[in-house]
Formats: C-alpha cells, sequence, structure tokens
C-alpha cells in the first residue's frame, strides 16, 4: 500500500456474514460474497503486515423488514442464539 504519508501502520476492518458458513436457498451471491470478502482479509493481511486487518462476521443480525412469518422465523431461531435474540444493526 504506497500513501504519501503513510506510517507503517494501521487498521482495516471488513465486515462479512454468516452466509459464508450456513447456506439457504436464494442466498447463494451473499454466501459467495461473504466467503470472498474472509479470503481478502487473509489475504491482505499477509499482505499488507504490518498493517493489521480483521474480519468481522457478527452472525444472525435481524435487518429485514417486518413480513408475514419473519416473528415466527425470529421466534425459532432465538433459542440458539447467543443472546436469545437477533443483534441489531445499531449493535454492529
Amino acid at each position: 500500500m504506497h500513501h504519501r504519508g503513510f506510517q507503517g501502520n494501521g487498521s482495516i476492518v471488513l465486515t462479512s456474514g454468516i452466509a459464508s458458513r450456513y447456506c439457504y436457498p436464494g442466498y447463494s451471491a451473499v454466501s459467495a460474497m461473504d466467503a470472498a470478502t474472509e479470503a481478502l482479509a487473509k489475504a491482505i493481511a499477509v499482505e499488507l503486515a504490518p498493517i493489521r486487518v480483521n474480519c468481522v462476521c457478527p452472525g444472525f443480525v435481524d435487518t429485514a423488514p417486518p413480513t408475514p412469518g419473519r416473528a415466527s422465523l425470529v421466534k425459532a431461531l432465538a433459542p440458539g442464539l447467543p443472546l436469545d435474540r437477533p443483534g441489531a444493526a445499531a449493535q454492529v
């Protein structure tokens, strides 16, 4: 990374998601994008050292607008989540 004023340190944070680990019908593009983001983080961490590179994968975050059946889906998934509920976008 060549930039005027570069100090030789810093941090890059990328955001991925659970779709790289859990595949759902209709989400193949999201799964591919999340997996690519995680691979990119690993690759640029090696290339750009000593710049720190991290990839945050926050898990299930309820970002979708309310739709029929959404509440029952969230209720069914909640017991398997660390806080017994999905995260909120503001928490990420």
